[in-house]
């Protein structure tokens, strides 16, 4: 029997999906862990394979052609059968071709210190603020997610999570930042962050007056802005950074504890496998563990 010449990967199928589920090549490309070009290259050669366009632009974003639906759907049932093959017999404790992990930014430095090197290179790992990556855990873009918790959050995800953990966050500034007397608290942001909501929520509970005087996606364009001693921002304790104090000043409230999840859609000996580093990573920095 001849062998055939060409075939669709796995990885290609996971691609196509992305694409099929974010509407964007640069956010399939943050996904499955390619760059755009790589991700342009694989539908490129796909297009060629099945001899038709299978995506185009819209005013929604890119969007499946009638060719692309029907590749799509096969697409899933690709990724299936390979998901399926991989349990069959319970597991055999072996790596699926790629564990996607999402972590938070305040997360990302903590995974990346403690968890071994064989296990990172079996991962892709995508950061970014806790909302979206609860977004795509549920989506199923994501396999293993560990964030900071949501007030109000999806009640589905409730049953993904499989370890719970309390963390304390400290106010932060540079050495020489002294507030002017009767000014509002200067305040540096990230929207989206949950940390950001629970600092403007301590001030706003003791009626303390506070201005937003950086506004920005960049984790590490706020910590140089409180360097430059701009303003006040908050921080897991955990963190050491340079060029930055502890601000005990009178007048700024405690933060409460912000809880912490460590959530996964994947079974197996694997997936257990990284929870069980992840959780000890965890209670290594200080974090503490909650009973569920």
């Amino acid at each position: 029997m001849h062998g055939r010449p060409f075939n669709v990967s796995v990885e290609m199928a996971q691609t196509v999906i992305a694409i099929a589920d974010f509407g964007s090549f640069s956010k399939a490309g943050t996904v499955v862990g390619l760059s755009q070009p790589a991700v342009s290259s694989q539908i490129k050669r796909l297009q060629t394979l099945v001899g038709g366009d299978i995506f185009r632009k819209s005013a929604a974003g890119t969007i499946p052609t009638s060719l692309g639906i029907l590749v799509v759907a096969q697409a899933r049932l690709l990724v299936g059968a390979n998901d399926q093959i991989i349990g069959l017999g319970g597991g055999s404790g072996l790596a699926p071709t790629i564990v996607r992990v999402g972590v938070s930014p305040l997360l990302i430095g903590t995974l990346l210190q403690l968890l071994p090197e064989p296990m990172l290179s079996s991962m892709t790992i995508h950061c970014e603020e806790s909302p979206r990556i609860a977004k795509y855990l549920l989506d199923g873009a994501l396999d293993i997610a560990w964030m900071y918790d949501a007030q109000g959050r999806d009640t589905a995800l409730t049953d993904l999570i499989r370890h719970k953990f309390s963390e304390s966050f400290v106010w932060i500034k540079s050495p020489g930042f002294v507030l002017s007397p009767g000014s509002p608290i200067p305040l540096l942001s990230c929207p989206g962050l949950m940390t950001d909501d629970a600092m403007i929520r301590a001030l706003s509970k003791q009626g303390l007056p506070y201005r937003l005087v950086f506004n920005g996606s960049d984790l590490t364009a706020k910590l140089d802005a409180a360097r430059a001693g701009l303003g006040l921002t908050i921080v897991p304790k955990r963190l050491r950074l340079e060029g930055l104090i502890l601000a005990k000043d009178h007048y700024l409230p405690p933060i409460p504890a912000v809880d912490v999840l460590l959530c996964a859609r994947l079974e197996g000996s694997f997936c257990e496998t990284v929870l069980n580093a992840v959780k000890m990573s965890a209670l290594g920095s200080e974090m503490r563990n909650i009973e569920m």
